[in-house]
């Protein structure tokens, strides 16, 4: 039973946190992979380079994100764009365009507004876990 309630507390934690995501995008043979997809706002593009020259090369991304420009070759394995505002990103390869192109579309995860959960003892022994909500609706 206790171990039931402890794993019970901690998915709960678990839930209440907004956990980022890292979304891999491969750059091989002329086109990224996947070429379009959804993120969350606080999310990690990570351009993975696999073979040949290319560029990731942001052509139109939200107000208030940051643009990016970096090379892909044996040297520049690796690029990670960190996801700051919502709205639509649209990126290139400037060497290989426009047959090598992508974007994503990021959005704003809802969070779950619990918070201070803990996990106490009746003076039964009965568990108790308690949690505090933003709102009602939580």
């Amino acid at each position: 039973m206790r171990k039931k309630l402890l794993f019970t507390a901690l998915l709960i934690c678990t839930a209440s946190a907004a956990f980022a995501t890292v979304i891999k995008v491969k750059v091989i043979n002329f086109k990224f992979s996947p070429k379009t997809f959804n993120v969350n706002v606080g999310d990690t593009v990570q351009f993975l380079w696999k073979l040949g020259i290319h560029t990731t090369t942001s052509l139109s991304v939200p107000a208030g994100a940051a643009s990016w420009d970096k090379l892909m070759d044996s040297a520049h394995k690796k690029f990670t764009y960190k996801v700051t505002q919502a709205g639509t990103y649209n990126f290139e390869c400037t060497i290989h365009a426009p047959v090598m192109v992508g974007s994503f579309t990021a959005t704003v995860a809802l969070s779950s507004g619990v918070s201070n959960v803990s996990l106490s003892k009746s003076a039964t022994s009965q568990p108790i876990i308690s949690w505090n909500v933003k709102s009602e609706t939580d």
